[in-house]
């Protein structure tokens, strides 16, 4: 009986052991996450800082088609920018979400832990806090304002082709064979431009919507 319920309490040590590993990692990917979304914020302001003041001091010099065309492929870089800062904080809440509803109540029903002395309830007491409407907000500020930023310039570059192209076209390197054929690219640019624009305001819409829901998510019992 003594090596039954030795080996019962070496396997629930284990048992702890393997969570708690897991639990490290998706730490890590939680910390990794939130420091992309940094990143990409980083990079659309200073880059929208550089390249935009460039383009429009060369505004007299540049073929209108040359400037539009790369407007448009701001837009969609911009765009896919945003696209992944959406995946950041959707990432976020998926791993903390699983670490409330999958690993801490695992672990606490190995450690037998009581309900005042329970572990990794962050999650946890961060659902309660945002059942209140001023910490949800202010807990969901910061990234949709984020969001709105990157998208900004998202829509800024698309305004601004737009703007270019009504220019009138005097400048007769317009004329020759390769701008000739790259207005043909107009067009579809345009179309692809506002279609990965679209897609980047509603990953973050749909990222926003996961993450209020998933703060009003009530926890799971314990039963195993």
């Amino acid at each position: 009986m003594a090596e039954t319920k030795s080996n019962r309490d070496s396997h629930i040590q284990m048992e702890v052991q393997v969570h708690l590993i897991e639990y490290q990692k998706v730490r890590d990917e939680v910390v990794h996450q939130i420091g992309s979304a940094s990143q990409s914020l980083l990079l659309s302001l200073s880059s929208a800082s550089i390249i935009l003041p460039i383009l429009f001091s060369q505004l007299s010099n540049m073929p209108t088609m040359v400037l539009g065309s790369f407007l448009y492929i701001l837009t969609i870089v911009y765009a896919v920018i945003g696209m992944h800062y959406a995946t950041a904080p959707y990432y976020v809440n998926v791993e903390a979400n699983y670490v409330h509803q999958n690993l801490a109540p695992k672990l606490n029903l190995r450690l037998q832990t009581t309900a005042r002395n329970q572990v990794l309830q962050f999650e946890n007491f961060q659902r309660g806090v945002r059942r209140n409407i001023v910490a949800l907000y202010l807990s969901t500020a910061g990234a949709i304002a984020t969001g709105l930023i990157i998208l900004m310039l998202s829509l800024l570059s698309l305004l601004f082709a737009r703007y270019v192209f009504l220019l009138p076209s005097i400048q007769s390197s317009q004329q020759s064979l390769a701008l000739h054929y790259l207005s043909s690219f107009t067009l579809p640019l345009s179309a692809l431009a506002w279609t990965f624009y679209v897609l980047s305001g509603l990953s973050q819409l749909l990222v926003m919507i996961y993450a209020i829901t998933t703060g009003f998510v009530l926890p799971k019992s314990n039963k195993e």
